[in-house]
């Protein structure tokens, strides 16, 4: 009997301390359960909303006023290739491509099937067998070009933000945004009061990865006053080939590049036949 009692007692020790071990076990599991849960969603959720968005793929329209007459430009971009057509109406004057990676830039001329290298320094360079001797152009300086500035304002639904061109000619306000990756200054149409910015243009773009949405001349208005604003953004899927030189074309040359005709040194309109595509 008493051996039966210690057994007993002995069980009636072991039966507490058994089931309380394995529910504490139990009941942490219910409650940390719903805890590791909720915190795999948060960090899926953490990581799906730092994901990178995909770069811009598509078209921006832009409206240039200059010395009152007005001109359409577009901008076709695709990772680091771009494609712009600067027109009057329907007629083409000028067709540049290039690429932001490399970076290279041309003058096209589809008629003719032929292009001519851009490069920023406004000066051709030497003739192949012969000893350049002209001077050396000074290099840019840009941190005495350029004046960043804290205020913003909205352009064709995108914030963009103001950066103070200096340097030769007039001043410009250049409205960035870095939504769209690089962007080259060599797409820049070269208009009589925007070439000597152009060796500004080039580096400092390319340095700040930005886009502008709108070129103004500063402290100027009204129709005699230069301005290239941005009106309207579509995405859209993009063919290399549309952007890229064709294999066939031949060069002709290499300079600093401006519009046909109308744009430099003609006010009249009256420039020579477009020999691109038609207006899209």
């Amino acid at each position: 009997m008493f051996h039966y009692k210690m057994v007993m007692n002995q069980s009636a020790r072991n039966i507490p301390t058994n089931w309380s071990s394995q529910s504490c076990t139990m009941i942490r599991h219910v409650f940390l359960a719903p805890l590791v849960i909720a915190f795999a969603a948060l960090s899926t959720f953490a990581e799906s909303d730092t994901d990178p968005e995909p770069p811009f793929e598509g078209r921006i329209d832009y409206r240039i006023m200059n010395d009152g007459m007005e001109w359409n430009y577009s901008l076709w971009i695709k990772g680091a290739l771009w494609r712009a057509e600067l027109r009057q109406g329907n007629t083409l004057y000028e067709l540049r491509l290039g690429d932001t990676s490399t970076p290279t830039a041309y003058l096209v001329n589809e008629g003719g099937k032929t292009y001519r290298p851009l490069f920023f320094t406004l000066r051709p360079p030497p003739q192949p067998g012969r000893r350049d001797t002209s001077k050396p152009q000074a290099a840019v300086d840009l941190s005495k070009a350029i004046v960043p500035d804290k205020e913003t304002k909205s352009i064709a639904g995108r914030v963009a933000k103001l950066t103070i061109v200096k340097g030769p000619g007039s001043k410009m306000n250049v409205w960035l945004n870095r939504e769209f990756g690089a962007y080259s200054g060599y797409a820049i149409p070269v208009f009589k009061k925007t070439q000597d910015k152009i060796p500004i243009f080039v580096p400092f773009l390319h340095s700040e990865q930005a886009l502008p949405l709108a070129i103004e001349e500063r402290g100027k208005s009204g129709k005699k006053a230069f301005s290239m604003t941005a009106i309207s953004i579509t995405p859209m899927a993009l063919d290399e080939e549309f952007l890229s030189l064709p294999a066939d074309y031949t060069p002709q040359g290499s300079g600093p590049g401006g519009p046909a005709g109308a744009v430099k040194g003609n006010r009249s309109g009256k420039g020579g036949k477009g020999n691109g595509p038609k207006p899209r």
